[in-house]
């Protein structure tokens, strides 16, 4: 009976359930929320549930979440087995894990609850004070009391036949021992064994359908093995059981030797006689019938039982129809050993994936000559050393694996310990490679995995001669850096790392040297402290310079400028005012045992020279200040001389820190300016430099004239101009006039205003001797400045449409000298220029299109300046008109024709006629159609 809780059942509807596909299946109403039904036969495993009113069936079911319900196999009990603690063990078939049972086990108990162990098994409660267990009346049920096993057919269990089917092994020593597994069905924990007519003895019970019998010594031969769960009902006749004899077999031999206490080791035996048709047994030690494989009639083997440790008898373990034990007595021993342990610990940890390396590992009960060790899945031999055992490291791949040991090269120690393998380091470079002979230098080695994680390995810098090898401790930056400390060497040196004084990385050569030895009987030099200055060091320097640098102060790393076998030089760096030591250094790091002697001097400051360009013929005088203008001491009696790039020139220095010298000639372009007080060299920090020029030429100018006001834009040709001398131009006796440089052959100037006449042009000269006053020299060009008039008189027309094309002309008054008019154009508004001709008196120019309305308009004759025009220009917007027809058609060219013309106008647009780009006034004639009539104006012959 399956009930359904729920709410909303109702009483006056017909409802049903529906299990899976199986429905309407009508049931009885209990209540709102209760409905039940009968379950109806299906198949085993889960359907859905659901309950629905029987005249929609199928379109309409109960709302909420589905609603599962379980059918199984039903329930059979197999065995009862009582556990004497109160509870008792129900084996059968279809139980439902997890399902709330109840148990009843006869003699009148109460229900008392259960649990479902499995689909095979029920552990079930007894009650206190219980009548143990009636295998004749149970009763399992779930927590709604339907029944679950129900089994009150008497005598079903204990005397249910026992059914036999197979037998394993199907032979044994006459001997007996031998454990038999019997295959069948029926049986129980009551289950008894019988060998032929010998009294029967429990079974061990394994499940209904095995259990185990021990065979008792009987003759040789086949006696019949029967099972009964009641002493009275056997399963006769029984499956037959050969006993067998074993008295013959001898053992000559045990390999191995030894093995742990613990057991497990495999044993080989080589002797006579073992035998193939009965169940081959060995006794070892005290422990007999251990189970062995038969190889060969020479040849068995079986797996050490535990045992106690020291040497034991092996024989072939079997016994007489007395059941006497009897042995084959042999030489044959094997000695039990205290099992072996390996510590934590094993020096080095690790080793390169190449193998090779020593492995020393540490523990207790280590012996025997057949030692080996077992890294991962590879197996090496090993020796004892001491107390511990030393192997080597096979190859393998990167990564941790494990090490075991073995006494027999078949059982290991169950203790093992990590070992790490890792890739050969890869060195990349070493720097530097050359070191002085005395030691002590750092060489640094970078590359990759040079050192890894863990502990108890060592590590060294090997260093490899014809003569021997040498090694210094390691200092480890990363895994990619290490520092090496070079020892006392001489010549081609091989650098290598070495781990665990086996292992070598590939290796680098390195060369010894000796260092430089300096010469002291110069006299000190002296500089100032913003540096610069070239020191020239004597010595022996018969080495490879590549390496060796100077040292001043505390500065080092200054590369060599010059270097010889007897003297280098290099640029000394700025220091503070101060006697210092200079030397030389190799690698930056080993300095020469000698050092010299070095005065920085305080800064000597200059300033610019009033002149910056000289000519190239020189003899321009040329002044310099120093600051402070009081000379140190050491300085003040020392002669000066200015220096013109490497040329020196001898210098006067006044009182006040003057300094007064003349250029000496020089090829054109810049050179640095300095002082020389002795030796020491003063140059300023900005490098002052002095321009060597040559005399600069006008060609050409354009225009080469313009009006009296000036603001002409000339655009000077020539050659050599440079900004800063010609920054300056002179028209006639004039101001300077602002200059534009464009290039070395352009310059744009400004005309200024001047009296109407011819101007020379003159610019400043380069080769000045004049200290105060800037020098001018006369180019050749002359420039005409000419009169101007007013304004132009007027422009005609004044207007046009927006469309513009048409031709306007401004009429000027030009004097007769005027003699050029190469740039005539003319501006409307911002438009402009546009070109024009001047044709007579004025200047034609085409008007451009424009936006309607009024605008200013410009002209020019020559030059780049525009002239304002008085009357302003007038655009308007453009109006279409198609003309169709001329009356007449041709007329005189003194003008003065009434022409009428025939054409398309909307009303209330006033109306001028277009001629020849002239808009002459029109008088509208008739509106229907629209004909108008202009008075043709003067032209030239022609359409």
């Amino acid at each position: 009976t399956v009930t359904a809780a729920g709410h909303s059942f109702s009483d006056s509807h017909d409802l049903a359930c529906k299990f899976g596909s199986i429905g309407p299946v009508v049931g009885e109403w209990i209540a709102a929320d209760e409905y039940r039904c009968l379950a109806p036969a299906h198949v085993e495993g889960w359907v859905n549930f659901d309950i629905g009113m029987v005249s929609e069936f199928g379109a309409m079911f109960a709302d909420g979440p589905q609603v599962t319900f379980l059918y199984t196999t039903e329930a059979s009990v197999t065995t009862i087995i009582n556990n004497d603690n109160n509870t008792a063990t129900v084996t059968g078939t279809g139980f439902v894990p997890g399902q709330d049972v109840y148990c009843n086990l006869g003699n009148g108990d109460a229900l008392v609850p259960g649990i479902v162990l499995s689909d095979g098994s029920v552990l079930c409660g007894l009650p206190e004070d219980n009548n143990g267990v009636n295998e004749y009346d149970i009763r399992i049920v779930d927590s709604s009391g339907n029944n679950i096993v129900s089994s009150t057919d008497a005598n079903d269990i204990l005397t249910r036949k026992v059914l036999l089917d197979h037998l394993l092994p199907l032979s044994g020593p006459s001997i007996g021992g031998t454990a038999i597994v019997v295959y069948g069905d029926h049986f129980s924990p009551s289950s008894l064994c019988r060998f032929g007519t010998l009294a029967p003895f429990r079974a061990a019970f394994i499940s209904p359908s095995q259990v185990m019998c021990e065979s008792p010594s009987m003759e040789v031969g086949y006696h019949d093995l029967a099972v009964s769960n009641n002493a009275f009902d056997w399963s006769v006749p029984g499956l037959p059981f050969e006993f067998m004899n074993t008295s013959s077999s001898v053992i000559h031999r045990v390999v191995p030797k030894t093995g742990p206490s613990q057991g497990g080791t495999i044993l080989s035996f080589d002797g006579l006689a073992f035998r193939n048709d009965v169940s081959l047994a060995f006794r070892i030690g005290t422990i007999s019938n251990v189970l062995g494989r038969w190889l060969s009639m020479n040849a068995a083997s079986c797996v050490s039982p535990a045992h106690s440790a020291g040497s034991v008898p092996v024989n072939v373990f079997h016994h007489n129809t007395a059941f006497e034990i009897k042995l084959s007595q042999s030489a044959a021993t094997f000695e039990y050993k205290v099992i072996a342990t390996l510590s934590s610990m094993t020096i080095p940890e690790s080793s390169f994936v190449t193998g090779g390396t020593s492995v020393t590992l540490f523990g207790e009960n280590f012996y025997g000559s057949h030692l080996s060790c077992r890294f991962g899945s590879t197996t090496t031999n090993a020796f004892i050393f001491g107390s511990n055992t030393v192997c080597n490291a096979p190859a393998s791949k990167s990564g941790f694996t494990v090490i075991d040991v073995s006494m027999n090269l078949q059982d290991f120690t169950s203790s093992a310990l990590e070992f790490h393998y890792v890739a050969k380091p890869k060195l990349m470079r070493a720097t530097p490679l050359t070191f002085p002979t005395i030691g002590g230098s750092l060489v640094y080695v970078t590359g990759s995995n040079m050192i890894w994680g863990g502990t108890n390995y060592s590590a060294s810098c090997g260093y490899t001669t014809s003569a021997g090898t040498a090694k210094s401790s390691i200092h480890v930056i990363s895994s990619a850096l290490v520092v090496c400390v070079t020892p006392e060497g001489k010549d081609d040196t091989a650098l290598q790392l070495v781990y665990n004084d086996v292992e070598q990385s590939a290796d680098f050569q390195i060369t010894f040297i000796l260092l430089p030895g300096l010469e002291t009987d110069h006299p000190a030099a002296r500089g100032l402290e913003a540096g610069g200055a070239v020191v020239d060091i004597y010595g022996d320097f018969s080495t490879d310079l590549s390496v060796i640098s100077c040292k001043v102060g505390t500065i080092s790393g200054i590369s060599l400028t010059q270097g010889s076998s007897e003297k280098v030089e290099c640029i000394l760096p700025a220091h503070s005012p101060a006697t210092v030591p200079v030397t030389v250094a190799m690698n930056e790091r080993d300095n020469a045992a000698t050092t010299l002697l070095y005065e920085y001097i305080a800064n000597i400051d200059l300033t610019e020279p009033y002149r910056t360009s000289v000519s190239l013929d020189g003899g321009s005088l040329v002044e310099l200040m120093i600051s402070p203008s009081t000379l140190p001491s050491s300085l003040a009696t020392l002669p000066v001389a200015c220096v013109f790039d490497l040329h020196a020139a001898v210098a006067k220095v006044e009182s006040n820190g003057l300094v007064l010298c003349l250029a000496p000639a020089h090829s054109s372009g810049f050179v640095a300016v300095g002082v020389q007080i002795h030796d020491v060299s003063v140059w300023d920090s900005s490098q002052i430099q002095l321009s060597y020029e040559p005399h600069a030429q006008i060609t050409n100018l354009q225009p080469y004239d313009g009006a009296e006001a000036g603001g002409e834009i000339i655009k000077l040709t020539g050659v050599h101009f440079n900004e800063v001398t010609h920054n300056k131009f002179v028209f006639g006796s004039t101001k300077f006039s602002p200059v534009q440089f464009v290039s070395s052959a352009l310059v744009v100037i400004e005309q200024p205003a001047n009296d109407a006449g011819s101007a020379v042009l003159s610019f400043l000269s380069s080769g000045s001797t004049s200290l105060t006053d800037d020098e001018f020299e006369s180019s050749g060009i002359v420039f005409e400045y000419i009169k101007e008039e007013d304004n132009p008189l007027h422009v005609s027309p004044q207007e046009s449409n927006e469309d513009g094309g048409s031709i306007a002309i401004i009429y000027y008054k030009v004097d007769p000298y005027q003699q050029s008019f190469d740039n005539c154009a003319c501006k409307f508004g911002s438009l402009g220029p546009i070109i024009g001709q001047l044709t007579g008196n004025g200047l034609e120019c085409r008007v451009p299109a424009h936006i309607a309305g009024t605008i200013p308009m410009y002209a020019r004759l020559f030059g780049e300046m525009f002239t304002s025009v008085k009357q302003p220009f007038s655009y308007h917007e453009t109006v279409e008109v198609s003309s169709s027809a001329v009356y007449p058609s041709f007329g005189s060219v003194s003008g003065g024709v009434a022409v009428r013309i025939l054409h398309e106008n909307p009303m209330e647009t006033s109306i001028k006629c277009h001629v020849a780009g002239f808009f002459v006034s029109a008088t509208s004639i008739s509106t229907n159609p629209y004909v108008s009539e202009c008075i043709m104006p003067a032209y030239a012959p022609g359409f």
